[in-house]
């Protein structure tokens, strides 16, 4: 995973697979954006945050 720039969204390259007691926290600033890039195949069961 890789920060994103100013303005830009932070990205995983490649595939992204989470268990039922994973948690992936995305810090969200107010000049910043709030998506997260995925370049391949997400698998999410857990838990999802922007902060």
């Amino acid at each position: 995973m890789t920060a994103g720039l100013v303005g830009t969204p932070p990205t995983i390259t490649g595939d992204y697979t989470q268990t039922s007691t994973g948690m992936l926290r995305v810090l969200v600033t107010p000049a910043g954006m709030k998506h997260l890039i995925v370049l391949g195949t997400a698998h999410l069961a857990g838990t999802l945050s922007y902060v």
